[in-house]
């Protein structure tokens, strides 16, 4: 009885490109999940770093797991890994586009998140046909459907747990963010009016930004950062066109959690707080 022939170069090298195909998917995965949080945010952004190392672990053990000579138990594991995320990119497309107003940064990102998994998929399961078929094979492939949605699981579970601590652990993060762009406006404002006697204080926020004295951060055109909508309120200039003073308010661009606090600032640089659902105002408690 005559031996199979040897496969050929040619043939050899078939699975290894598509192996790299896998692996590729894999690390380009691991770079587009530090996108929306890039790693130097993560200290001020625990709920992405929350996302991120558990999706991260699943990638990693991919490629750990593609590192043996069978190969077959990484490629379960990413054909699995992968077409739970692309559903998951695929429903966040979804999702996006249906809101009122979409933001084409995320839509952009979940669909090329998705393509990538389609990529990691397709790769997984031609590499796996290459290297062919052989007995014990289904358990192999229910392991390495079953072990990553048990993954899924558990860390839905733990994220619905944690979740509302982080999301208010954020909330506090943006109020400090969005106190402190007040002190450095009111700082700006001041070197402004000292420098500028005969106009005061400037009559718009862009006299201050990369056109102006560049010294203040530039809002977005929306007036919105850190969650808050920023609005700056000059007094009528007096006679000579000098403006005396002014005032800014800083509330939230969403009220969905309760006891959000608003914020309100006049040219002595006092900030002044509410939880209630306005404006904060003069009369409102200041911010110690």
């Amino acid at each position: 009885m005559t031996s199979p022939p040897e496969p050929s170069p040619k043939e050899q090298a078939l699975p290894a490109r598509r192996l790299w195909t896998v692996r590729g998917a894999a690390i380009v995965t691991l770079l587009l999940l530090c996108v929306p949080s890039p790693p130097w945010e993560w200290l001020e952004n625990p709920f992405a770093l929350f996302l991120i190392i558990p999706l991260s672990i699943l990638f990693l053990a991919i490629l750990w797991r593609l590192r043996k000579m069978s190969y077959k138990d990484g490629l379960a594991l990413a054909m699995a890994v992968g077409g739970v995320l692309f559903l998951l990119a695929g429903l966040g497309v979804f999702t996006t586009l249906s809101d009122v107003r979409p933001n084409w940064n995320w839509v952009g990102f979940f669909a090329l998140f998705a393509a990538v998994q389609a990529i990691l998929v397709g790769g997984a399961v031609a590499t796996y046909r290459a290297l062919g078929y052989a007995k014990g094979d289904w358990k192999l492939l229910t392991r390495g459907v079953v072990d990553p949605l048990v993954y899924f699981a558990v860390m839905a579970l733990i994220i619905s747990a944690s979740g509302p601590l982080l999301y208010k652990q954020r909330l506090r993060h943006y109020a400090g963010e969005a106190a402190a762009w007040l002190k450095q406006l009111h700082a700006c404002a001041t070197t402004y009016a000292a420098g500028h006697p005969a106009q005061g204080f400037p009559a718009r926020l862009d006299l201050l930004g990369p056109d102006g004295t560049k010294c203040l951060e530039p809002l977005p055109p929306t007036g919105e950062k850190a969650g808050y909508v920023f609005t700056y309120a000059p007094s009528p200039p007096e006679p000579g066109a000098k403006i005396a003073a002014y005032s800014v308010t800083a509330r939230r661009g969403d009220r969905v959690a309760p006891r959000q606090r608003s914020f309100y600032m006049d040219a002595t640089g006092t900030i002044r707080a509410t939880t209630e659902d306005r404006d904060a105002t003069p009369q409102d408690p200041t911010v110690q």
